[in-house]
């Protein structure tokens, strides 16, 4: 499936964001960006009104290298490309694609970025479902 996968190239509208999977470390208290969570960058290619296709990516951290490798890698050339406001992600109109950057703040972030919200929230349901805890190793042997 891995070998098949790699073959695809998300195309048309591409939604893209950053999640954080996994137990943190014992007695940090940090949320988001700055967890020791498991980073992983979820891209979801939309269709009409449904996912056509979708990636979830581990990675070490949520850098502007990182995602711009993902985006030549993973992303047809001079597609539609939506992301939240992060600053990393202003590497997606260098890479030739039209950027679509909509700030969250104020806003619902599963509004803006909906089916990536989804892919996400399922994704951690399943896991927590059947793992009930896990950690950076358990994850990663998943993936």
């Amino acid at each position: 499936m891995k070998n098949r996968d790699s073959t695809y190239h998300l195309a048309e509208i591409v939604e893209i964001n950053d999640s954080f999977f996994g137990s943190a470390t014992k007695g940090s208290s940090k949320r988001g960006r700055g967890t020791s969570k498991t980073a992983v960058i979820v891209e979801a290619s939309i269709h009409g009104d449904a996912v056509s296709f979708a990636k979830m990516t581990v990675i070490d951290k949520v850098d502007g290298v990182t995602v711009e490798h993902l985006i030549k890698a993973d992303i047809r050339e001079n597609q539609t490309v939506k992301t939240d406001g992060l600053p990393v992600y202003t590497i997606v109109s260098k890479s030739g694609h039209n950027h679509q950057q909509e700030i969250v703040k104020g806003k619902k972030a599963h509004e803006v970025l909906k089916w990536t919200h989804i892919l996400i929230s399922n994704a951690k349901s399943f896991i927590m479902g059947t793992f009930h805890r896990f950690g950076k190793k358990t994850f990663t042997s998943i993936s």
